[in-house]
């Protein structure tokens, strides 16, 4: 993981009611494997934070000292679409996993991602993730619904969802968000792709009197 640098989190999410504390909790897989999950912390009692409830939200400065306090491992920001005082819930997130041969790079082995970047840089706020390997790339604007969320290494989401940031800026990083609506939502269609529709299941049932004596008049 990369160390952190919370002083470069943007001054508008750190007065925001959405922050939470994580900690990173081993877990054994069916297999026998381990695997690290972080598990989100509700900051005024250390019980599970949901995401759907801003009562286990805080603002960054209590979050902040419960995680100093405790020995957690990280914050993260709940990205909402709940109205309430101190909270947006205009808030998109980018996450591009694993994209960059080198830790703390624009050098990208995949090529999506690549073009990602390119729409936002110098537009809006934009960090590596735990990994050094990942860009968190962060503005305001929302998603037509319903919208697709995943493809491969690429993640975008705008609600029911925590981000866990670093603020470790890439060099093309700007000091705030920005409202990129209409640019997240293009890079949705684009790098994602529509929502597939569902296929409705045809259910053959009891012919109608009208219909069998259609068919009766057909066979004469």
């Amino acid at each position: 993981m990369i160390e952190r640098n919370y002083d470069n989190i943007p001054e508008e999410l750190k007065k925001l009611k959405q922050w939470v504390c994580w900690k990173a909790e081993k877990v054994v897989k069916p297999d026998g494997t381990e695997k690290y999950e972080k598990r989100l912390v509700n900051p005024y009692n250390g019980k599970w934070a949901r995401v759907n409830e801003p009562r286990d939200w805080a603002f960054f400065s209590i979050a902040k000292k419960t995680m100093e306090k405790y020995n957690y491992d990280g914050l993260s920001i709940c990205l909402t679409n709940i109205k309430g005082e101190h909270i947006r819930n205009d808030i998109f997130c980018i996450d591009l996993d694993k994209v960059l041969f080198e830790p703390q790079t624009t050098d990208f082995n995949h090529f999506e991602s690549s073009k990602i970047y390119e729409m936002f840089k110098g537009k809006t706020y934009i960090e590596y993730s735990m990994s050094g390997k990942g860009l968190h790339i962060l503005g305001y604007g929302n998603f037509v619904e319903p919208y697709k969320k995943r493809k491969d290494v690429i993640e975008m989401y705008d609600k029911a969802r925590f981000m866990s940031l670093t603020g470790v800026k890439t060099p093309d990083s700007t000091d705030s968000l920005e409202n990129l609506e209409e640019d997240v939502r293009k890079a949705n269609k684009l790098y994602i792709g529509d929502v597939e529709p569902v296929k409705e299941k045809v259910v053959r049932g009891d012919l109608l009197e009208t219909d069998a004596e259609l068919i009766e008049k057909i066979r004469k």
